[in-house]
């Protein structure tokens, strides 16, 4: 199964979708014939939907973004309960849903530091926070089974006071203790299996382009 997103022609409302394959008999006869689930927006007056990730159950966790404000919404869905919002108002940015249900998200806006939340949904969210410090942050891009999870250190730094942010390391964190993977300055954690093994990039990074 594939989540993602489209468009009509004609309206700017981009939908959620979650496209289920046909499924076939071993002499190639068609048994169930492939089709497409639209799983957002609500209501006409929604924003823009986006499916980011699927498990091998077919939940899927996505994103509503208001193009007005660009303040992005989490949201769940299952077959059995539908689309739920996932901790209200809060600015997250989820990336992927494992089969255990744990859904891991980055968070950013103006109540907290950058940080990653890992959250079942029904259950108490948790929050990771970068251990050096409030300047710094965690962006997170992966997640195993385990609930361990993959991404970068970012360094927040205020000009003319306005925040923006540089990549620091990449890290692996496995719910208890943050490792620096010791990839050095600008480095990334992409990819994260089963057996903590990770994969990722290094290289300088700078805000000049």
């Amino acid at each position: 199964q594939i989540v993602g997103y489209g468009e009509l022609d004609g309206d700017p409302t981009f939908r959620a979708y979650r496209y289920t394959p046909a499924v076939l008999d071993q002499d190639g006869t068609v048994l169930q014939p492939a089709w497409v689930e639209q799983l957002g927006p609500l209501t006409p007056d929604d924003h823009k939907w986006t499916g980011t990730d699927i498990n091998a159950w077919g939940e899927v966790c996505g994103l509503v973004t208001d193009t007005t404000t660009n303040i992005n919404t989490a949201w769940y869905y299952n077959d059995i309960t539908g689309i739920e919002p996932l901790l209200g108002e809060m600015d997250l940015f989820p990336w992927k849903i494992n089969d255990s249900g744990q859904i891991l998200a980055n968070r950013e806006d103006d109540l907290a530091t950058r940080c990653v939340v890992r959250v079942v949904p029904g259950q108490t969210p948790e929050f990771f926070y970068n251990p050096l410090g409030e300047e710094f942050g965690l962006s997170a891009n992966d997640m195993n089974e385990n609930g361990w999870f993959v991404g970068n250190t970012v360094l927040n730094v205020t000009q003319k006071g306005k925040r923006v942010t540089t990549r620091s390391g990449a890290y692996r964190h496995d719910g208890v203790v943050c490792l620096d993977l010791g990839a050095g300055d600008g480095s990334t954690s992409e990819g994260l299996n089963n057996h903590g093994d990770v994969c990722g990039n290094f290289g300088r990074f700078t805000n000049d382009g």
